[in-house]
């Protein structure tokens, strides 16, 4: 990713059970070994945590460091 000059940001939305395991050091670790970031995102409900994401979301795609971008959106088989 260095060598490309490509950082990787990673939004992360946790669904589910409060106590179910969730192994996010691994992607972190990616995210600061590429100087991007991580948005964690635990119990993800719409209505606390949409002023956040929005937030997050417009300060990482309109910050005056980005030179190119790819905005990918990558979902579980079956939601739309």
């Amino acid at each position: 990713m260095a060598h490309g000059q490509i950082s990787f940001d990673l939004f992360d939305f946790a669904f589910g059970q409060k106590k179910l395991y969730k192994n996010v050091k691994i992607f972190s670790d990616i995210c600061a070994h590429s100087s991007g970031n991580m948005y964690y995102y635990p119990e993800y409900s719409y209505r606390t945590h949409n002023l956040k994401f929005t937030n997050e979301l417009y300060h990482n795609l309109t910050r005056k460091i980005a030179w190119e971008a790819v905005f990918r959106i990558r979902l579980s088989h079956g939601y739309q």
